[in-house]
């Protein structure tokens, strides 16, 4: 009896390691795709046939949000570029007109507050006219590097007029036309805000005469003073705070569902573009069972004519 019950359990042992001890199996994906033949245009049904049945399929496009290679995180760096139009109308004194930059300054509205401020001088990047009758551009400048991600950030046109016994008549400066764009490495352009009316402050010394220094739909216009012209005058035109990035986060895009467990097998799918171009097509397939996971990617290209 004791030899038959030591039989019994090693036999049951045996079986019970058999049993627990067995590993889940995942089916290989069997799986392909194909494109129709034919020429697609916008808007026409683009159509794919499918074989096999895997469990799962997920469909990406190839879109902006719908795009195989953008399925993690993507953070992408940004350039902040800054542009405008000058004029010299009459020739004059040297050096009257400075483009700065701050990230320190407070925001108010005091010469004070402005000449305790860090002001970062970069007139140099950008080419100013000459005396013309006409507008000339002042070059698209890139600014990234004055700013601070996401921090306040102010951006003033000074102008500084120094007594005409010291260095003779003024010029008169007029400025217009701003762009104050992020740009991404995906030439995505995003414009902030310079509105002449509403996104300006002008700050003058105490000693400046009445509508020397002006700002309106038609720009920035600088002149010294008419009368009082023994004394330096200064005049700031400053913005409103903007808080640019120079960098983006970007969530990752998603896949579309085209089957399921337990679905039937699927063999056809279709899909449109309301863009044209070249798109990069993905279908992901997978077996899954348990936390065990097999998968295939089946990649296609899909061109779209107008």
């Amino acid at each position: 009896m004791k030899r038959f019950l030591n039989i019994y359990f090693t036999v049951l042992a045996i079986a019970m390691c058999s049993f627990g001890c067995e590993k889940v199996g995942v089916d290989e994906v069997d799986f392909d795709v194909d494109l129709q033949s034919g020429t697609y245009k916008v808007g026409d049904s683009v159509r794919f046939n499918l074989s096999g049945n895997p469990d799962h399929i997920s469909f990406y496009s190839g879109k902006a949000g719908n795009n195989y290679d953008a399925i993690t995180t993507q953070i992408l760096e940004n350039k902040v570029n800054l542009s405008f139009d000058s004029r010299m109308s009459n020739a004059g004194q040297s050096n009257q007109l400075q483009v700065l930059t701050s990230t320190n300054f407070s925001g108010t509205a005091n010469l004070e507050a402005l000449k305790t401020a860090t002001w970062e001088d970069i007139t140099a990047k950008f080419t100013l006219s000459g005396v013309a009758s006409t507008f000339s551009p002042s070059g698209n400048v890139d600014i990234t590097s004055m700013i601070k991600n996401h921090q306040p950030f102010y951006i003033a046109i000074k102008y500084s007029v120094k007594p005409f016994a010291e260095a003779g008549a003024w010029a008169k400066w007029e400025v217009n036309n701003f762009s104050y764009k992020v740009v991404n490495t995906k030439e995505e352009k995003t414009p902030l805000d310079l509105n002449l009316q509403t996104s300006w402050t002008a700050v003058l010394s105490s000693n400046y005469e009445t509508f020397r220094v002006s700002i309106g739909t038609a720009g920035m216009v600088f002149q010294g003073n008419v009368t009082n012209i023994a004394e330096a005058q200064e005049a700031w035109l400053v913005t409103k705070v903007t808080y640019p990035y120079t960098s983006t986060s970007y969530a990752p895009d998603r896949a579309v569902a085209i089957k399921i467990v337990p679905q039937p097998a699927r063999t056809k799918y279709a899909t449109a573009y309301d863009s044209p171009g070249t798109y990069q097509v993905a279908f992901v397939a997978k077996n899954i069972k348990g936390d065990k996971v097999k998968e295939v990617i089946k990649r296609l290209t899909v061109k779209i004519e107008p």
